[in-house]
């Protein structure tokens, strides 16, 4: 899964100690304002990915993961024919950032197929089940895909290689990098 960051210095501005930050490839973020719907109240939690910037999130104090009203969600688009939902759901700015990333992949001929978006409480208990609760699937409740902040891509034989390369260079521009767990 891919989700997104929260901006922190780009190259060459430097820290208290003089020199720039050590940001990984993945979590190094495009310097953009996210845009937000007025009256959303977002908060940065602590990433458990070692080196990865913190997250940014509707705020858990207000809205319960796998719960989020229709009014913070936006449809994007790239669904695999091979999903079940119809069509996939984000969290409006990450939403925003993602549609960016999609088009400008498509306009250098990388196909993204998703297999996966916002996912109610209810559904990430189904896909935690059907793991069998092996780490492949998060926690009901503590899902980055319960916040709106997450996709999945379909492995397509032909084509995966090609888009995850793209993403691997390029996603951080966007403010999305992979989950490494």
């Amino acid at each position: 899964a891919f989700v997104p960051s929260v901006p922190t210095a780009p190259s060459g501005i430097t820290t208290g100690s003089g020199t720039p930050p050590e940001i990984p490839p993945y979590s190094q973020p495009f310097i953009k304002p996210v845009s937000s719907p007025i009256g959303i109240s977002t908060e940065i939690v602590p990433n458990n990915n070692v080196g990865r910037p913190p997250i940014l999130r509707p705020n858990s104090a207000v809205y319960s993961n796998g719960y989020l009203p229709v009014s913070l969600l936006a449809p994007i688009i790239g669904r695999s024919p091979n999903a079940s939902q119809n069509p996939f759901h984000l969290w409006h700015p990450a939403q925003s950032a993602f549609m960016s990333m999609y088009w400008t992949a498509a306009g250098q001929g990388i196909y993204m197929s998703l297999i996966d978006g916002y996912r109610t409480y209810d559904e990430q208990v189904t896909i935690y089940h059907r793991s069998g609760g092996d780490g492949s699937a998060a926690t009901p409740g503590k899902s980055n895909h319960g916040w709106g902040i997450a996709v999945d891509f379909e492995r397509l034989s032909d084509t995966w290689d090609a888009t995850y390369a793209w993403l691997s260079a390029n996603a951080y521009k966007w403010n999305f990098y992979q989950l490494l767990d």
